[in-house]
């Protein structure tokens, strides 16, 4: 049975089902050039230097693997070993940076991010993907200052995000990068 079927047939459902459709579409278009957390394809994302503590920005890849912690930081690679990266590495972990309501607010720095050097290859190599199928990609969270990785589906790593989140009580919580700053 085609849509206009549909519509002779039972017009209130056919009705509602094009309705439907013509609002995805208009959302999809809307949302186009960011990704879900409303940044553009060309943003600029936080990264601290574990050697130096320092902040620095990488350019998002729009969707690329290009972006994915750990990164060439500044300092070059790390000293010494760092949770799941060992010395060598490259010494730049996501930092997420948050402000209550919008990014015009005060904003503070929610938690660092990184990935141990084979996980990040099998990802990028398209051995791993992302999915609800896939076996989750392992990622590590730390609290800002004392550097502690908590691996990704613990509840050790999901506390991390959960205590940033109190900081917004009864806000709601929103991710800033340099450029929506």
């Amino acid at each position: 049975m085609g849509m206009r079927d549909l519509i002779t047939e039972k017009p209130k459902m056919g009705y509602s089902i094009a309705g439907g459709l013509i609002a995805i579409a208009i959302i999809t278009v809307a949302m186009g050039g960011e990704d879900r957390n409303g940044l553009p394809d060309n943003s600029l994302l936080w990264y601290v230097d574990l050697n130096t503590s320092e902040r620095f920005e990488v350019p998002r890849d729009a969707g690329g693997n290009g972006t994915l912690p750990p990164q060439v930081a500044p300092s070059g690679s790390l000293k010494d070993p760092n949770g799941p990266m060992p010395a060598g590495a490259p010494a730049g972990v996501r930092l997420f940076v948050f402000a209550c309501d919008d990014c015009s607010n005060e904003q503070f720095e929610g938690y660092l991010q990184t990935m141990g050097p084979r996980a990040r290859e099998a990802y990028v190599s398209g051995a791993a993907e992302m999915g609800p199928n896939q076996p989750p990609i392992p990622f590590h969270r730390s609290r800002i200052g004392e550097i502690k990785w908590e691996k990704s589906g613990t509840v050790e790593y999901e506390a991390i995000h959960a205590e940033a989140r109190t900081k917004c009580a009864g806000k709601r919580m929103k991710r800033c990068e340099p450029n929506n700053s």
